[in-house]
């Protein structure tokens, strides 16, 4: 790889040292899902990231998704299939390559063999390129290893997009792992700033899900294709959600639960 790959802008050197220091704050779902659409994508551009765990690198013991765009559940269906979806040939390209980063976009500075193999598929289902990294598996061990998709990337995808998520795929992996170790029960720290979830035994998953997405300024038909349910559904959400945060309006629940830490805001505060 080109050295000039490695040399980081005052600016990207900043963003960086904030990519990392928030992943440190993931604890939950919607956190991971805030950070990877907010810090991230200043090195990983993406819209779409399905992220699986794997025992030495072949029972996959969980599996999620996380989208920023409309995709269908019959897309994703075929998209995560564990026998022969998009993402397990994506993962099984990827130890092929020695467990690097792969890219699997139209760019002339990419080897193509990788667009040839996946490209007609991608474009099929409005995936657009693509790339995918992990935490590589030690044999026999039966510690979780790591898989991660990103789809909806730029056309114009260079290795040094490679390099960037070689370089964050620790904080990656470890995010997206305590998510999945995260109990329902509050967390108490030292001081209040470890006391996230004072609302936790109140204020649900799926409304907490929810508030990311008002956060995001989605309406609630918006919301409720993303989550394949109902607009009144959706409502009745909403409401829970304000009566609950005792606020007024949907930017009043949005302040006051960031202020709670209950989600994370990513626009200069933690």
């Amino acid at each position: 790889m080109n050295a000039a790959f490695y040399i980081l802008t005052d600016e990207e050197q900043e963003n960086l040292l904030r990519a990392i220091e928030t992943s440190l704050q993931v604890r939950r779902r919607h956190q991971f899902y805030l950070w990877t659409q907010g810090p991230l994508q200043a090195f990983i551009p993406h819209k779409i990231l399905i992220s699986l765990f794997t025992r030495d690198g072949k029972e996959v013991m969980a599996m999620d998704r996380f989208n920023s765009c409309i995709v269908s559940e019959q897309t994703f269906e075929e998209v995560c299939d564990k026998d022969d979806g998009l993402v397990m040939q994506a993962m099984s390209a990827w130890r092929e390559a020695g467990e690097s980063p792969i890219l699997m976009a139209p760019g002339k500075h990419l080897p193509l063999a990788l667009y040839e193999r996946f490209g007609h598929r991608l474009e099929g289902i409005n995936f657009g390129s693509a790339a995918g990294h992990g935490s590589a598996p030690v044999d026999g061990s039966g510690i979780n290893s790591s898989f991660f998709f990103f789809a909806q990337m730029p056309n114009n995808l260079t290795l040094r997009h490679a390099y960037f998520i070689e370089l964050l795929m620790p904080n990656i992996h470890m995010a997206f792992l305590r998510t999945l170790g995260r109990s329902e029960r509050v967390a108490l720290g030292v001081d209040d700033s470890m006391c996230f979830y004072d609302l936790g035994k109140t204020v649900t998953e799926r409304e907490l899900e929810i508030l990311v997405w008002v956060q995001e300024g989605k309406s609630n038909q918006e919301i409720a294709t993303f989550l394949n349910i109902s607009p009144l559904t959706v409502k009745n959400h909403v409401q829970k959600i304000l009566r609950k945060l005792k606020v007024r309006n949907r930017a009043q629940a949005v302040s006051k639960a960031t202020a709670m830490r209950l989600i994370v805001g990513y626009n200069g505060s933690a």
